[in-house]
This record gives C-alpha cells, sequence and structure tokens, in this order.
C-alpha cells in the first residue's frame, strides 16, 4: 500500500536517475531503502499463535532466563513478546 511519503520518494528517486541513465547497484539499494523505510517495511510487527485457547500451554522465558510453562490467559496479560522457532513452535520472552 503506497503512501504519500512512498509517492515523494519515488518521485526524489527519479529525478536522480533521469531517463535514459542506469542507476548503479549502490543507488539501487539506496532507493528499495528508501521505499522501504517510507512504506513502513521495517515496521516491528506483534503476532502471537492462531489458538486462542486461554489454558493451552506456552513456554515463557522470564526475564532472569529461567523457562516456564504459563497459559495463553497469563501470557496475553504480560508484557510479553511472542517468537516462534525453525520448527514452529511458539513461545514467549517476558519484557519485564
Amino acid at each position: 500500500m503506497a503512501t504519500g511519503n512512498a509517492s515523494s520518494a519515488t518521485a526524489s528517486a527519479c529525478r536522480a536517475a533521469p531517463l535514459g541513465t542506469v542507476m548503479t547497484s549502490s543507488e539501487v539499494l539506496a532507493y528499495n531503502m528508501e521505499l522501504a523505510r517510507a512504506n513502513g517495511v521495517n515496521k516491528p510487527q506483534d503476532f502471537k499463535p492462531a489458538d486462542n485457547d486461554p489454558n493451552r500451554l506456552y513456554w515463557v522465558r522470564e526475564p532472569n532466563g529461567v523457562y516456564l510453562q504459563r497459559d495463553r490467559r497469563t501470557i496475553d496479560h504480560l508484557n510479553c513478546r511472542w517468537y516462534v522457532k525453525s520448527d514452529g513452535v511458539f513461545y514467549a520472552v517476558r519484557l519485564n
């Protein structure tokens, strides 16, 4: 989804490389990075498991590094961030 910032980024990038000229790989990278910034591509997003069962248990890494099992209801009320392992298993990390 394009934003006003993306349009201005596109316009300024087009001015930097007039028709008939070729951009270097560094210029292409800079252009793509500006488009990504303008569109919020790198903005962090939260995600969580699709299973909303409040009694389902998940591993939670506590601030002291210890892993405990906690139910989804508790995790949702704590200041946690969800992560997923390479095998698709979710776990939460308490932020404070």
